[in-house]
C-alpha cells in the first residue's frame, strides 16, 4: 500500500510539474525533461529512508554475529535445513580424514541441501557416488533395516535410529 501511495504521489508531482512547465511556456521536450528530473529526485528522496533502514539492519545483524562463537558461525549457515549436526559431528569422529564415504539419505524436499551440507561438514573426508568395499556408508535418516543384518554392509555403528555409519561390503 505504501508503494502505491508513493507511485501515485510521484505521478501527481510529475503532472503538476508538467502543467507548471507548460504554463511558463516550455515546449514538449524541455517540459518532459523537467518531469523526468523531478521523478528521479522524488524517487531518490523516497528511497533514502529505506536505504537508511537497510543499512541499520545490516549493521545490527553484523553486531549480533560478532558475538557468535566459531562453532556457532560454522553451523549457522546450515541451520535453515535443520541438519542432525550431532550425528555429523559424531560421524566425523569415526571416519578418518581422507577416507571415502557414500551418503545415503531418505528422499525429502531438502535432500539436495542436506547432501551438500553433510558433505561440507564431513570434509576432509571424500564423498563419492558409490563407495568401494571397505569404504564408509553414512546413513542419514534412513530406516535401520537399510543397514541391518543381511543388508550387505558391515556392522553398523548407530548414533540413533536412522542415523548410522557402516563399512561397505558391496562391490561398486
Amino acid at each position: 500500500m505504501q508503494l502505491l501511495v508513493q507511485v501515485l504521489g510521484a505521478i501527481a508531482a510529475g503532472l503538476l510539474v508538467w502543467v507548471l512547465a507548460r504554463s511558463v511556456g516550455m515546449s514538449g521536450r524541455p517540459a518532459a525533461a523537467t518531469v523526468a528530473v523531478v521523478a528521479i529526485v522524488a524517487g531518490a528522496l523516497i528511497s533514502v529512508p529505506n536505504l537508511r533502514d537497510a543499512i541499520a539492519s545490516f549493521a545490527q545483524q553484523r553486531h549480533a554475529n560478532e558475538t557468535l562463537s566459531g562453532e556457532q558461525k560454522r553451523v549457522l549457515a546450515g541451520s535453515f535445513i535443520e541438519p542432525n549436526q550431532g550425528f555429523l559431528d559424531w560421524a566425523k569422529e569415526r571416519i578418518a580424514p581422507g577416507e571415502e564415504f557414500q551418503l545415503i539419505l531418505t528422499p525429502s524436499a531438502q535432500s539436495e541441501q542436506l547432501a551438500q551440507w553433510s558433505s561440507y561438514e564431513l570434509e576432509p573426508r571424500v564423498g563419492v557416488e558409490s563407495v568401494d568395499p571397505g569404504g564408509w556408508v553414512v546413513f542419514y535418516g534412513v530406516p535401520p533395516s537399510t543397514y541391518g543384518p543381511g543388508s550387505g554392509y558391515g556392522e553398523a555403528k548407530v548414533y540413533e535410529p536412522g542415523f548410522a555409519i557402516a563399512r561397505s561390503e558391496h562391490v561398486a
